[in-house]
């Protein structure tokens, strides 16, 4: 843990990749992808349930329904915004082939406002407690 305030503790996460053990660790996707953003972890804020403190090593969770609430905002929310406006434009345009780029404009239109509809209802979850990682327990020395 980096940090503790009031109740809350801020843990730096340490993520492995699933492919660490193959012999083409260095050239896959996966782990290519993990040197890239492994740099950029930052500290996740975590209600801190354990008591730990700082320096210690612990064991978090998320709520499962709020992972898959979550899970559902970030890809359902802008799917359904690109295929909702992309399907309007298509009804209201008709089925000439010239408006094509209608279709594309107001499918990717639709997306957008997905993705800033996710922001904004992700901004409104911020300090929701039932959204937030817990810390659960340190686990046992040994």
């Amino acid at each position: 843990m980096v940090r503790v305030e009031a109740g809350y503790a801020w843990v730096d996460t340490r993520g492995k990749s699933g492919c660490g053990g193959c012999h083409q660790s260095g050239t896959c996707g996966a782990s290519v992808l993990d040197r890239l953003f492994s740099a950029r972890r930052e500290p996740v804020k975590a209600l801190n349930r354990a008591g730990a403190s700082v320096g210690e090593t612990v064991v978090v969770g998320l709520n499962e329904t709020a992972l898959v609430r979550g899970s559902l905002l970030v890809y359902l929310l802008p799917l359904a915004g690109m295929m909702g406006l992309g399907l309007l434009a298509s009804v209201l345009t008709g089925a000439d082939g010239a408006r094509e780029g209608v279709t594309i404009v107001a499918s990717m239109a639709g997306l957008v406002l997905g993705l800033m509809a996710v922001g904004h209802r992700s901004r409104g979850l911020a300090g929701n407690p039932h959204y937030l990682p817990v810390v659960l327990r340190r686990p046992p020395l040994g």
